[in-house]
């Protein structure tokens, strides 16, 4: 994976973002120290994809922030200026919100001005009697998109073929 461009990120967020080793962390003005992770999918897409990871380092409550939105936007927005890859999200299930994070991920992706740009597909399959839901995003403009999904769309009915 490309690096970000922090420098062209922070030009446009409206929290600054910083690198640490892996992670790219911003915070917030309710002092919420939020942590995201590219991990590269390496089962699937031939290695192509990256795992888009979110993390609230603060463990506190979020209020209803536009500008963590913004930032995430611009942190995605980057990534795809840098890498011709795929992002997958998948919410976490640790305390039974992962259909509240879906829904305020497709908020996210919905109110982002150049979505025109990119596919984005949301699915929802239960495994072991615990719903997940996952999220692709892939630029339009990516040569191998119809591939990309086909691959998708599989992984997707096979997780819910074995249910």
């Amino acid at each position: 994976m490309g690096i970000l461009n922090l420098t062209q990120i922070n030009i446009y967020a409206p929290y600054s973002v910083w690198e640490d080793g892996n992670e790219y962390l911003f915070k917030t003005e309710h002092d919420i120290l939020y942590s995201i992770i590219f991990d590269q999918e390496t089962i699937i897409l031939n290695g192509q994809a990256y795992w888009f990871n979110l993390y609230n380092r603060s463990w506190k409550n979020s209020p209803n922030d536009h500008k963590i939105q913004e930032t995430i936007n611009y942190i995605i927005e980057d990534f795809f200026n840098n890498n011709p890859n795929v992002l997958l999200y998948m919410c976490d299930t640790a305390d039974e919100k992962q259909e509240i994070r879906s829904r305020l991920f497709l908020r996210w992706y919905n109110n982002y001005k150049h979505k025109e740009r990119f596919i984005f597909k949301a699915v929802e399959f239960e495994d072991e009697g615990i719903k997940n839901y996952i999220s692709l995003i892939v630029a339009k403009a990516n040569n191998n998109i119809e591939e990309i999904l086909s691959i998708f769309d599989n992984e997707v009915k096979m997780f819910q073929e074995n249910k």
